[in-house]
Parts: C-alpha cells; structure tokens; sequence
C-alpha cells in the first residue's frame, strides 16, 4: 500500500462524495422513474461514475471501501461489526465528512482513479 495518511482521507472523501451521488441518483430513480426505462444523462463525462450509477450493487460496493479506508486509516478491524453497529460506523463516517455533492460536477475523477490505482 503506497498511500500516506493525506491519500487515504482523499480516498476515503472520494468514496463517499461517490457514495453520496450513486445513493441520491438511485432514490431519485426509485422514487420518480420506477418500473420505466429513463436514460437520465449526467452533467459530466467520466465512465467509472456512470458505471456506478448503472450497476446493481454499487451502494454496498461503495459502503464496504469506505469502511475499508476507514480501517486502514485508525487500524481498527470494522468488518467484525455487527450489521447495525457496522451501519451507525457507516453513518458516523459519512455524516463526519465535509464532502458536498455540489462539488460532483468538479471533481478531477482523474485523480480518484489515480489513487484506486495505487492500491
């Protein structure tokens, strides 16, 4: 593993700047696009995020690499947790962040994918 402390809490607010968007794109499709077939185009071009918006599991997929950067930066074991302890972990992290989704259109996702290559 080659990232320092800094790296890993970019990481980790990439994730959950991720996480946030997938998140909120998912209930929005849920709530006004259910049982129809909408093609919503995002305001920005970068295929691993569209991936995300499209894939099935992407939620649980983002939840789990937050925890796991989370592990990696206080070295505690969190995947030992039980479901709702792992889920308030969960909330504490995300609400602890500063991360914005205003800042989504923004975001040089060049560099997200520069420090997942690192790992």
């Amino acid at each position: 593993m080659d990232l320092n402390p800094y790296q890993l809490q970019e990481l980790q607010e990439y994730l959950i700047l991720l996480y946030k968007f997938v998140s909120q794109k998912n209930m929005l499709k849920d709530f006004y696009y259910k049982d129809t077939n909408v093609d919503e185009p995002l305001n920005f071009d970068m295929d691993a995020v569209k991936d995300f918006t499209e894939s099935e599991g992407s939620e649980e997929l983002l939840k789990n690499s937050i925890i796991e950067v989370e592990e990696l930066k206080t070295g505690e074991t969190l995947k030992t947790l039980k479901k709702e302890d792992f889920q308030d972990k969960f909330n504490e992290i995300i609400l602890k962040s500063k991360v914005d989704l205003s800042f989504v259109e923004r975001v040089d996702w060049n560099q997200f994918i520069a420090l997942i290559s690192k790992l």
